[in-house]
């Protein structure tokens, strides 16, 4: 594939090896701990995106949304991915959160968030994904 931009190859070379060396991890999440994230204490612009394995267009659409991610993150810009697995699914969550070098904040749902949700759809696990929200100023 012939590059666009050849004086940008270095720059963009340095930052695919920043990426690929970033550890990527995955944390459980509470309902205090997503109250906490819609509340958008940083002030950036925080797009919370909520995914799950089994769903074949958030997969899809995942690499875009990272993409997005490290092209704006110097800006104020945040990504957070919130997947609905269950959580004897966070290996696999992992898995696929690595392959995609997922660089932004990871987050699995605790499964006290189902048992006591009111949303019908969080309890039954119902396929409504991807959602997503976005928080935060939207001018400086």
């Amino acid at each position: 594939m012939l590059d666009e931009w050849p004086e940008k190859t270095a720059q963009r070379e340095e930052a695919d090896k920043k990426i690929d060396a970033t550890p990527v991890h995955v944390e459980t999440v509470d309902a205090a701990g997503l109250k906490k994230l819609r509340a958008n204490p940083s002030g950036h612009i925080t797009l919370i995106d909520f995914w799950a394995t089994w769903c074949g267009s958030c997969l899809v659409e995942f690499s875009d949304l990272q993409d997005t991610y490290r092209m704006y993150s110097a800006r104020d810009f945040d990504l957070v991915t919130v997947s609905a697995n269950m959580p004897d699914e966070q290996p696999s969550v992992l898995r696929f959160l690595q392959k995609k070098h997922a660089t932004s904040r990871n987050l699995l749902l605790d499964p006290t968030i189902r048992r006591h949700s009111k949303q019908p759809s969080i309890q039954r696990g119902n396929r409504r994904f991807p959602t997503r929200l976005c928080s935060g100023r939207m001018e400086k």
